[in-house]
């Protein structure tokens, strides 16, 4: 997840509500160069599906605010979403060729 280090310092763990399958708890590990302010950018496994969740208005609850010190990603965590992503995409193209 990225949001604005002025508002969520990178390591600050949220809640977010309204977001549907995306709604739950998340770390804050990145700041994109468009997140600005009160903006956050969820991490979606494919375009296909960010576009298809679009901009929505959520209700975000701090649950404790970072120390703003850049980590290294955890190699199984970076695996895992890997893994996750080409999943996604096969579906996505399979979807496509139909």
């Amino acid at each position: 997840m990225a949001a604005d280090r002025k508002i969520l310092p990178l390591n600050s763990r949220i809640r977010i509500y309204g977001a549907g399958r995306y709604s739950g708890e998340y770390t804050v590990e990145d700041t994109g160069a468009s997140v600005d302010g009160h903006h956050i950018d969820v991490y979606m496994p494919s375009r296909a599906e960010a576009k298809k969740f679009g901009r929505q208005r959520v209700k975000v609850v701090v649950l404790k605010y970072g120390d703003d010190a850049a980590t290294p990603p955890d190699p199984q965590q970076k695996a895992a979403a890997k893994a996750t992503n080409r999943k996604v995409r096969t579906a996505d193209q399979r979807q496509a060729h139909r």
